[in-house]
């Protein structure tokens, strides 16, 4: 899966950020590579950490029954 996933991100990548980035630490902004959000996937994690970010998050599986625009509806409808 992992490398499915990792040769469909490389054919996405695009030269700027495509979210804020603003929390990032610049050592791992340099590092970054940034894809279009196309492809939904499902997480685990521990909890939000104090900048609101995933703490320990780790692949659980790419959600081929979501799309982006589809999460940013259901998120508007929950208000």
């Amino acid at each position: 899966m992992l490398r499915t996933l990792s040769k469909q991100l490389r054919a996405e990548e695009v030269m700027g950020a495509t979210a804020d980035d603003r929390l990032m630490e610049n050592s791992r902004r340099r590092k970054a590579h940034w894809v279009e959000p196309t492809i939904v996937v499902e997480v685990f994690h521990q909890s939000l950490g104090g900048q609101g970010l995933l703490r320990h998050p780790s692949l659980k599986t790419i959600r081929v029954d979501k799309t982006p625009k589809s999460l940013a509806s259901e998120a508007a409808k929950r208000g």
